[in-house]
């Protein structure tokens, strides 16, 4: 039936067995459906490593648990221009930052007194 090969084996196949002269239906040449079936597997070995990923995880289970991904340190020489920028800017930032909660602070304190 036209309707169940297109439904579920795609389009892209359903124009191949019908140019196919030698084609046989999957009942009598099942060996067809071991491609498709490791493709489909792979395909879902890939999209639930890609879901834990994206959730933190690197797929490696520990007490029902997925551990965080834990990323390499690199040396400041493998560090490229705009990384150190970024970085000095972010540390200039942190130390505005707490000379400004310092000043409020201290600030507070004058007014609770």
């Amino acid at each position: 039936d036209k309707y169940v090969i297109k439904r579920n084996l795609g389009n892209k196949m359903f124009k191949k067995i019908d140019a196919s002269d030698s084609w046989r239906c999957l009942v009598c040449d099942p060996s067809q459906m071991s491609k498709m079936e490791t493709d489909w597997a792979e395909y879902g070995k890939k999209k639930e490593k890609k879901r834990r990923k994206s959730e933190g995880g690197d797929g490696k289970k520990i007490k029902g648990k997925y551990r965080r991904n834990i990323k390499d340190i690199l040396d400041d020489e493998e560090l490229s221009k705009e990384t150190k920028k970024a970085m000095r800017e972010e540390k200039h930032r942190m130390i505005i930052l707490q000379q400004r909660q310092q000043k409020y602070k201290k600030q507070a304190e004058m007014y609770d007194s």
